[in-house]
């Protein structure tokens, strides 16, 4: 990646804040899900007791349910992707903090008319008023999280280890052997599509779930009115008649890039043309972007995103990042006011 020079480091944090907001949402979410899941079991079904675990009626469930949150992290891939958004996350946090509290150090010192060389660097190394706010923007974030970084890293790194164990400790092995390897793939894939969870996982989901298991740590690190009445409206994750409802009605679309909201735009009342209106609309929090901008509008997801375009070559590696959509589709680009093909 190229080097950015200072003054174009606020469009890219920027750019950044929206996706590390949806990031911790879904880390919560996962927990959320996860916390509730046993009270939502039908009778005769325990994730606690190994003895009336029973694999095919809990996938049942789940499936009737369409809870995924813990294929997400029973499966070793999508488990992977988390656990390195976790370190990515506090990397950013850890750069943001000490930008922040470089600038306020350097804010406090002296002007020195002897040693002009010190005062040139001291201004170089400042940072610029819109970026020290860029990161005051992340800081703030990962701050007010409802769940620390360090929590559900703590728990995924756990459960890795569990289920190398648990491949390690099967009869016969899951690991040590290509035969092994191509049978454990086999049950990954498997999970990674909602399916059927291997048996050797009886005893790790009990561990999730048990009195002191690895939830109840993080249950006792997570303050439950905040994870009680969270908004997740940024994951659109709830598919209920009012959920549905109420994103309809808002007139609303998610930026897939920047993971904000978009203010759909509205038919002009004198020849049915969509025209962009760049005022907010109540119901979903977070709407923006800029008016008249273009639309890319994927072909294969139907997913969008606002078009960026730049001159600025400092910038071109984050624009590169969207040649495609994330479902690897191509964009269609739509005309300023569009918002379907």
């Amino acid at each position: 990646m190229p080097r950015i020079p200072s003054n174009n480091l606020p469009e890219v944090i920027n750019a950044l804040a929206g996706s590390v907001r949806w990031v911790l949402d879904l880390m919560a979410w996962l927990t959320d899900t996860l916390l509730t899941l046993p009270k939502t079991l039908p009778p005769g079904l325990s994730l606690t007791d190994i003895n009336q675990l029973s694999l095919p009626d809990v996938l049942a469930h789940l499936s009737s349910t369409n809870t995924i949150s813990l294929h997400l992290l029973l499966s070793s891939p999508t488990r992977g992707f988390l656990t390195a958004i976790c370190r990515r996350l506090t990397h950013l946090e850890y750069i943001a903090r000490k930008a922040i509290a470089h600038t306020s150090t350097s804010t406090h010192n002296t002007h020195n008319p002897s040693n002009p060389s010190q005062n040139n660097n001291q201004q170089s190394l400042a940072l610029s008023a819109d970026l020290r706010v860029a990161y005051i923007q992340i800081a703030t974030l990962t701050s007010n999280t409802i769940l620390r970084i360090k929590t559900i890293e703590n728990l995924l790194s756990s459960l890795t280890s569990l289920i190398k164990n648990a491949y390690t400790a099967h009869n016969p092995p899951l690991a040590g052997s290509k035969q092994a390897e191509a049978h454990r793939n086999a049950l990954e894939i498997k999970m990674l599509f909602g399916g059927q969870f291997p048996d050797a996982f009886k005893s790790i989901i009990v561990e999730l779930f048990r009195k002191e298991g690895l939830l109840d740590s993080v249950r006792q690190e997570t303050e439950p009115a905040k994870l009680f009445f969270a908004d997740f409206s940024l994951l659109e994750v709830d598919e209920d008649a009012v959920s549905v409802n109420k994103r309809k009605r808002a007139r609303m679309t998610m930026d897939c890039f920047r993971k904000a909201w978009l203010v759909n735009p509205k038919k002009s009342a004198k020849n049915g043309q969509e025209v962009v209106n760049g005022e907010k609309e109540g119901g979903l929090g977070g709407a923006g972007g800029r008016q008249g901008a273009r639309w890319r509008r994927c072909a294969r997801c139907a997913a969008v995103m606002e078009d960026v375009l730049t001159q600025r070559q400092a910038l071109q590696w984050l624009v590169m990042q969207q040649r495609r959509c994330f479902c690897s589709g191509y964009w269609d680009t739509l005309a300023p006011g569009d918002s379907i093909a």
